[in-house]
């Protein structure tokens, strides 16, 4: 696999879920706040809006997360182990409107069947 460079600080799983489900909420773009939104402030794009991230078109959408050599805090509790093992939270539909899955991932094992149908 090629070499991916080092998250900046400060980059959180957290953060990447709430970038992937932005809308452009209170800014120059939210179409809540505009004739885009119609009569109700619908912010679903519209024709002309600014295209955002998060789109009601999407069938799914995905967060990788890759597992760390050494486990944060010295591997002594009980859940150490999760600091080890890869996991991609995932979600059908757009992500606005879902919840991500945690699916951790193994090389030795199969998709869970719920996520294969």
């Amino acid at each position: 696999a090629p070499p991916s460079p080092p998250a900046p600080l400060g980059w959180s799983v957290g953060l990447m879920v709430d970038l992937m489900r932005e809308i452009y909420t209170g800014t120059q773009f939210d179409a809540s706040l505009s004739v885009m939104g119609g009569p109700y402030g619908n912010p679903e794009e519209m024709p002309g809006s600014p295209r955002r991230i998060s789109l009601q078109r999407s069938q799914f959408w995905h967060v990788s997360q890759s597992s760390s050599l050494e486990p944060a805090g010295g591997g002594d509790d009980e859940t150490a182990w999760l600091d080890r093992v890869p996991i991609v939270r995932y979600g059908q539909y757009a992500p606005h409107s879902t919840v991500a899955v945690p699916v951790f991932v193994s090389g030795d094992s199969d998709v869970p069947a719920p996520l294969s149908t």
